[in-house]
């Protein structure tokens, strides 16, 4: 799914080269972010996009306790309050247990 794995151009250049964000990162409003993203960083090859992508989840997620799916959907530390919020207890117990 998405523009991710296909490829897209970046907003700012529609007839440019091709994109991937094979993991959609930076997506948070839209496919076209995250091509953005791919393209502020020259993901420009699938190659590309899974390397340096994993490398990214990585540095920026695993390394940091953030191991699943879903928290490397979120920023976890900007929106706690609104994961709180909308969450059941259960899940508040268990994201308040991973972020302390």
């Amino acid at each position: 799914g998405g523009l991710g794995l296909r490829g897209g151009h970046a907003r700012n250049n529609p007839q440019g080269p091709l994109f991937y964000n094979i993991y959609n990162i930076g997506a948070n409003r839209s496919d076209q972010d995250g091509i953005d993203f791919a393209a502020s960083r020259n993901w420009d090859t699938r190659e590309k996009a899974i390397l340096y992508g994993s490398k990214y989840l990585m540095n920026n997620y695993i390394t940091k306790g953030q191991d699943s799916l879903y928290l490397q959907k979120f920023d976890v530390h900007t929106i706690i309050q609104v994961i709180i919020i909308i969450c059941p207890i259960s899940v508040h117990l268990i994201v308040k247990q991973r972020i302390c």
